[in-house]
């Protein structure tokens, strides 16, 4: 048998740009980091992006790459895009130079990364978040040994649907209040400091804040308050904190988000990829409020869950202070259907999606090492 230097893996991942990127990737590098210790993890990385602020603390080394992002318009950048995309799978193809594997989640960073491997020979695996494929994971898929989704979509032909790896704290939260759900809850209301016996409601729109949900919120907050519901509410990175009431709990930013789950008997929120799984996870009653803006994947993430019936859907244009009030009001009342709509989500849950993707990034990778 080989020794054992000769059997350590290289993984390098390709997940920049944004935290919905990155932390699915951080939370598969953590999973292969447990399976084989000895593996040896980077992230390719560009000047700018979120990776820089999120990977080191974890332990990874960065891959520092150019950047070469596909503008949305005509303009001057469009016109340059074939140079900057040359020289940025050029210096990734040497950034990656003996990587037995390389796993891309897509965005600017992947698009380079899986044309760099391709042309040096390695083994390419692509995970998909959204309902509906970007461009730099339309691609990816055609070069990749394996192709993992959260759901059958549009725009990959191929792929195995494992969910989205989430971290360890989320998934054993998770875990626990699929088991007990009324004791779980009440143990994370005491952690965050509010009422352990009130209904809750958590209301986000986002890192930045979405002004829609916010606007309307403000318009229904004392008509769900006065039905002795406590509101946990997140206005976004952007936005002013509104003056404070009994049972209002506003913030710029939600910590700790394995917590507010557990504590919530009812979310409203925007229907970003890592968000529905999350909510899946821990069978979360969700209104969603799609982003109406980008290619519609908002949309089509929160179909199959509406679908099923563990959540229900409000359009952008149609979010109104009334209409979330009664929507609210009437689905935090009914214990019956709360209980629905949690079991319905059973349907789609994973939880063991980062051990069932490492697993597969390093099967990927033992066979390139093997050649």
């Amino acid at each position: 048998m080989a020794d054992s230097q000769a059997q350590r893996i290289r993984v390098v991942f390709a997940a920049g740009g944004t935290a919905g990127h990155v932390e699915p990737a951080l939370a598969t590098a953590d999973m292969i980091q447990r399976i084989e210790p000895r593996a040896h993890i980077s992230f390719l990385a560009t000047a700018t992006g979120i990776e820089n602020q999120l990977v080191p603390p974890r332990g990874y080394d960065l891959l520092m790459v150019p950047k070469a992002a596909i503008p949305r318009g005509i303009s001057k950048d469009l016109i340059l895009l074939p140079i900057k995309l040359l020289r940025a799978v050029a210096q990734t193809k040497k950034a990656i130079a003996g990587a037995d594997v390389v796993i891309g989640f897509g965005g600017y960073l992947a698009g380079a990364a899986y044309i760099a491997a391709k042309i040096s020979g390695i083994p390419i695996v692509v995970h998909e978040a959204n309902a509906k494929a970007g461009l730099a994971n339309q691609l990816g898929a055609l070069f990749a040994t394996e192709v993992a989704l959260c759901e059958s979509i549009n725009g990959i032909s191929k792929g195995r649907v494992i969910g989205l790896p989430m971290r360890e704290s989320i998934v054993n939260w998770a875990t626990d209040v699929r088991s007990d759900a009324k004791k779980f809850r009440t143990e994370a209301r005491l952690a965050l400091g509010i009422s352990p016996s009130m209904q809750t409601l958590v209301v986000m729109g986002g890192s930045q804040g979405s002004l829609r949900i916010n606007s309307a919120i403000a318009d229904a907050l004392d008509l769900i308050l006065g039905k002795e519901i406590q509101v946990i509410h997140a206005v976004g990175g952007r936005n002013e904190l509104p003056g404070k009431k009994v049972g209002y709990f506003p913030s710029q930013y939600l910590t700790k988000m394995e917590l507010v789950y557990a504590a919530a008997d009812l979310l409203i929120a925007r229907s970003g990829a890592a968000t529905c799984q999350e909510v899946l996870a821990f069978g979360l009653p969700t209104i969603f409020i799609p982003l109406p803006h980008g290619n519609g994947e908002q949309g089509l993430n929160a179909r199959p869950i509406a679908q099923v019936g563990a959540a229900i859907v409000i359009p952008d244009d149609q979010t109104t202070g009334e209409k979330l009030a009664a929507e609210v009001i009437d689905l935090i009342k009914d214990e019956a259907k709360l209980s629905e709509m949690h079991k319905a989500s059973g349907q789609l849950a994973h939880l063991d999606s980062a051990k069932r993707l490492a697993e597969l990034v390093i099967t990927v990778a033992r066979a390139k090492s093997k050649k």
